[in-house]
C-alpha cells in the first residue's frame, strides 16, 4: 500500500462511489480511512486526519470496531507527517490497546513499523 499511495486514492475513491451507488453504509468506512491515509501522504496530512477521523466516528455509530486498530494506526501516520509526534504515539498507543482488546493482530507489523519511527 506505502508504494502506490495514487493508485490507494484512487481505487478509494472508486469504491467510495459504488458504496454509495448502493447504498452499503459499513462498506463505506474502509474507504474513508483509506482515502484519508493516502491524503495525508500525497502532502495533506490534515485533510487525512478529519477524513480517518470521520471513518472512526461512522465506525462507532456502526458498532463497527473490527478495523480500528488499523485506521488508528493510519491516523498515528497522518498525525506524525502533520508534525504532531507526540500525539501519534498517544493515538498509536490506543491503536495497540485496542488490537489487544478485540484480539486483532493482523495490523501488528503496521503498528510496530510506526513505533520504530516514533522512536
Amino acid at each position: 500500500m506505502t508504494g502506490s499511495v495514487t493508485r490507494v486514492l484512487d481505487s478509494a475513491t472508486e469504491a467510495e462511489a459504488l458504496v454509495g451507488k448502493h447504498g452499503f453504509r459499513q462498506w463505506g468506512i474502509p474507504t474513508q480511512f483509506l482515502q484519508g491515509w493516502a491524503e495525508a501522504r500525497s502532502g495533506d496530512p490534515c485533510r487525512g486526519e478529519q477524513r480517518i477521523r470521520a471513518a472512526l466516528a461512522e465506525m462507532d455509530a456502526t458498532g463497527t470496531p473490527g478495523f480500528r486498530p488499523f485506521a488508528l494506526g493510519l491516523l498515528a501516520e497522518a498525525q506524525l507527517l502533520a508534525g504532531r509526534p507526540d500525539q501519534a504515539r498517544d493515538t498509536l498507543r490506543l491503536a495497540t490497546e485496542e488490537a489487544g482488546r478485540l484480539g486483532e493482530h493482523l495490523y501488528d507489523p503496521l503498528l510496530r513499523a510506526l513505533h520504530a519511527r516514533l522512536r
